[in-house]
């Protein structure tokens, strides 16, 4: 009966320990993720100027150099200011944005046009590929 209550505790004790661990290892995904966000909010930024000003050295430069030889410029028919909600969705050093969108169940789904983001040795550019919604 002993070896029971012992055993109890010790589990217990791990499953603190292991939520902990998890808690900071979120906390630390969330930073990183609001650090990439902001990044490519501000590329967003970059790449709205530079067509607003029909820049396109800029532009170009905001596409990843792997994409930029085949790069079309039909991405600047679509691209504008950054809404006040855009939603970003990372997944690893891939992120797709939807500057201004449409939105389902409050930026549940998000609907209209996205852009394809690369990250290449720690900066985001655009890929040239997106979805017009």
């Amino acid at each position: 009966m002993a070896n029971s209550g012992k055993l109890k505790g010790r589990l217990g004790l791990i499953l603190v320990i292991g939520m902990a661990i998890a808690l900071v290892g979120l906390g630390l995904v969330r930073r990183s993720r609001i650090k990439d966000r902001a990044a490519i909010c501000g590329r967003w930024t970059e790449l709205s100027a530079a067509v607003a000003a029909q820049d396109t050295v800029a532009m170009l430069a905001l596409v990843a150099p792997a994409r930029r030889e085949g790069f079309g410029y039909g991405l600047r028919d679509f691209v504008s200011p950054l809404g006040p909600t855009p939603t970003i969705l990372i997944f690893d050093d891939f992120a797709t944005i939807w500057p201004d969108p449409d939105s389902y169940l409050y930026q549940t789904i998000p609907i209209g046009h996205s852009f394809d983001m690369v990250r290449v040795d720690g900066v985001w550019f655009f890929t040239g590929e997106f979805q017009i919604n």
